[in-house]
């Protein structure tokens, strides 16, 4: 083959250049590669599915790029409605707008209930306890910006719905209870208020009269429930309410209201095991609270409401007026002792130091300050508790003898059932009263037991033995008791003739409660009302011979010889109860050992025993029964008695007889 030419060569070289020349005229090369879009790029991608987005790629490890694809998040309709609504209304406002919103909150809560509606009960009732915990949560965790979450909680307590109600109710104690401060909000004056003061200062305020405000609406709404008659179950939860806070709260605002609403659970005693329980968990938070008051301002809330209520109608248990006898205020009362002492800081006239008038002014000025000072510390002075006692003393008292006349005078049944928590209350705080109320007493109680020893009626042992054990001590335990003498000589004759009734009684050795004694470990119980009719007689018979002055020799004779009658039908343990007595009046009237004798009779006549059938028309006084001439024969019946030792008793009485008349 032959060689190419080299101006060949050059020619096609030439022709190539040329070539490439033309190629850039074309315009391949003359667009912007890194700003423009190629063809397939402006085309629009599709998705396997609806509502999808396309997401960022994933680069994997070995160099693979891998599409993402996720669902889009669709807005609800109503959104966008609002969205619309306002873009389209940013500049009305009015009356159109305000439509506008109602209808958006109409369509909220048809789509709430619809939901609700859906639920079934369960679900709702985990829903609602939900809520009310997590508004609790909040007023715990920092009540003071969350004070709106106790608005909310007092609005689900006035609900319709009793769920709902009940649950909210509960819900608020214990959030009161750890709210409430140890002490009283008072109301800010006009001046306080305008007043400028710190940030925290305004806060706490703000907070406080927010609080005392939610507590009164739902005070009031308790005392509203606790009346309701159409939902029992939801009065009953109030009363739990109630208790709680009047045991805890008693130095907060509005305590007396409390008191009103558990007093009121005390009208009648329900025969209800629910009710009942209520009931008796009224009683004991009053108890405590008349135990725990040091300063007299609870007890003395307590005396008046409670002391309103009975007088209503008298148609109250007793262990309502029970409650007065757990009074702490009046342990270390002395009337007597009040009085003496302000008389001795009277400054007599000779002793007064003469003041200017300006340091008269000055002095009024102090005493002023001292007065807000001690208000804003809420301290009580000795002269404001010795105050509050005596108001407290005034009150039950008083009380005590309006119901004393109600039972006799209006012949109210209702008072009646009171008498025994009357007489045992007479027996622990009426050494108190002084002589005018005291001699008040007396003619009540002698009253009541003439009225009952002359009528035709069957006595009521029990009632009588009250009487007569409540005469006595208020007489032994009252300040003056030496200084003037009270003639008991009625009362010791209506016990006299009453020892015949005693005898026949069935159940002398039980409690009229129960029909058994009371528990000996427990504190603070009734030492009268609960005794049974042989502890009455024997500290009747204890009272009249050997601590006061109404014991002498001839009702000596006269009641050991109706004591001997009465013991032949009287069980064992009464029986050997009377013989010990008989004993020990024997050492101190030695003159009764010349009974058992018929040979050492020192009377003359015959003994005139009360009951003849000549006699039945007329009562013999105990003076005029002429019992020296009376034989103990019942003695010897004794000596026979089945138990060794009532036999080993009357054995020891004659024996000490004989001693005696030696």
């Amino acid at each position: 083959m032959a060689k190419r030419k080299r101006s060949d060569i050059r020619e096609e070289k030439k022709k190539a250049r040329l070539a490439l020349d033309e190629q850039l005229n074309t315009g391949v090369f003359t667009k912007d590669f890194e700003n423009d879009e190629m063809d397939y790029e402006l085309q629009p991608r599709t998705l396997a599915r609806a509502n999808t987005v396309e997401g960022l790629p994933i680069k994997r490890a070995d160099g693979t790029i891998e599409r993402v694809v996720r669902e889009a998040d669709v807005k609800p309709e109503s959104d966008d409605d609002d969205d619309e609504d306002d873009e389209d209304g940013e500049g009305d406002e009015g009356a159109n707008g305000e439509e506008e919103d109602g209808e958006a909150d109409g369509e909220s809560a048809n789509e709430e209930d619809e939901e609700e509606d859906d639920l079934s009960p369960t679900q709702r009732l985990v829903m609602l306890k939900e809520e009310i915990a997590d508004l609790a949560g909040k007023l715990m965790e920092d009540p003071e910006e969350n004070l709106a979450a106790l608005t909310r909680l007092n609005r689900m307590a006035t609900s319709k719905n009793p769920v709902t109600a009940q649950l909210a109710v509960l819900a608020l104690v214990p959030i009161y209870k750890s709210l409430a401060p140890g002490y009283r909000i008072r109301q800010l004056s006009e001046m306080e208020q305008k007043e400028r003061v710190s940030k925290e200062v305004a806060r706490l305020r703000a907070f406080e009269q927010n609080l005392v405000s939610n507590y009164q609406k739902y005070l009031d709404l308790l005392q509203k429930l606790v009346r309701s008659k159409d939902n029992v179950h939801i009065a009953r939860v109030a009363g739990k309410a109630a208790c709680e806070l009047a045991g805890s709260l008693r130095h907060f605002n509005f305590h007396r209201q409390l008191i009103e609403i558990v007093v009121g659970r005390l009208r009648n005693r329900p025969a209800n095991p629910e009710d009942l329980a209520v009931y008796t968990r009224s009683v004991e938070v009053l108890e405590s609270l008349l135990e725990d008051d040091v300063d007299g301002a609870v007890t003395v809330d307590v005396v008046t409401v409670l002391s309103r209520v009975i007088k209503l109608s008298y148609r109250v248990d007793e262990s309502a007026l029970n409650v007065l006898l757990h009074l702490q205020l009046l342990r270390d009362y002395n009337p007597e002792a009040t009085v003496s002492a302000k008389r001795k800081h009277m400054v007599q006239k000779k002793d007064r130091v003469h003041l200017s008038k300006k340091q008269r002014k000055a002095r009024k000025e102090m005493i002023e300050i001292e007065e807000e000072m001690s208000k804003a510390k809420q301290e009580v002075t000795a002269e404001e508790r010795e105050r509050n006692q005596a108001q407290v003393l005034q009150a039950v008292l008083k009380l005590y003898l309006q119901i004393l006349k109600a039972g006799i005078h209006e012949g109210n049944r209702n008072a009646r059932n009171l008498f025994g928590s009357v007489l045992e209350g007479l027996a622990k705080f009426g050494r108190m009263a002084n002589f005018d109320l005291l001699g008040d007493f007396f003619e009540v109680l002698k009253e009541i037991m003439g009225d009952m020893t002359s009528g035709e009626e069957e006595v009521d042992v029990r009632l009588l033995l009250l009487c007569a054990a409540t005469c006595f001590t208020l007489l032994l335990n009252h300040a003056d008791v030496g200084k003037v003498a009270i003639d008991m000589s009625s009362v010791v004759q209506v016990v006299y003739q009453s020892l015949d009734a005693i005898g026949l009684d069935a159940d002398i050795e039980y409690s009229h409660k129960t029909l058994r004694l009371a528990d000996p470990l427990t504190s603070d119980k009734p030492t009268v009302n609960v005794s049974t009719t042989a502890e009455l007689l024997l500290r009747t018979l204890d009272a009249t011979f050997f601590k006061s002055r109404n014991g002498t020799p001839v009702r000596a004779l006269a009641f050991t010889k109706r004591l001997y009658m009465e013991s032949l039908h009287l069980p064992e343990k009464s029986a050997l109860a009377v013989l010990k007595f008989i004993g020990k009046l024997m050492a101190r009237f030695p003159g009764i050992g010349a009974l058992y004798s018929t040979e050492e009779s020192s009377g003359e006549g015959n003994y005139i025993l009360g009951i003849e059938s000549n006699l039945r028309s007329e009562v013999v006084e105990v003076a005029r029964s002429q019992p020296e001439a009376a034989t103990l024969w019942e003695n010897v019946l004794l000596d026979k008695h089945y138990n060794p030792q009532v036999r080993d008793g009357s054995r020891s009485l004659m024996k000490q007889s004989k001693e005696t008349n030696k």
